[in-house]
């Protein structure tokens, strides 16, 4: 185990994630106990075996989990999120 830059991370890479961490990547979780997610301003109880998708930039709130990393780059939530910010500054709108 080894602590790495959210950017270096890449596809197929095992993250543990703990209550206050944000999540680095989209991601699937492998397992988990007692996961409770904030996206933005709502808390969602996550059960891996009905939803185990987590977006970069949600919070872990509550629990632990493994997760494997999924997308990364450009076709990734954090990804996209940048790439419509940088056509609004382009374009001013």
């Amino acid at each position: 185990m080894q602590r790495i830059d959210i950017w270096k991370l890449v596809v197929g890479d095992v993250v543990i994630l703990d209550a206050g961490d944000k999540v680095p990547a989209d991601c699937i979780i492998i397992e988990s106990t007692n996961l409770d997610v904030q996206y933005k301003d709502l808390i969602v109880r996550k059960d891996a075996t009905k939803d185990p998708f987590l977006f970069a930039d949600s919070y872990i709130y509550k629990g632990t989990a493994r997760v494997v990393v999924a997308v990364v780059g450009e076709g990734s939530s954090r990804g996209l999120t940048d790439v419509k910010l940088q056509l609004s500054e382009d374009t001013g709108l």
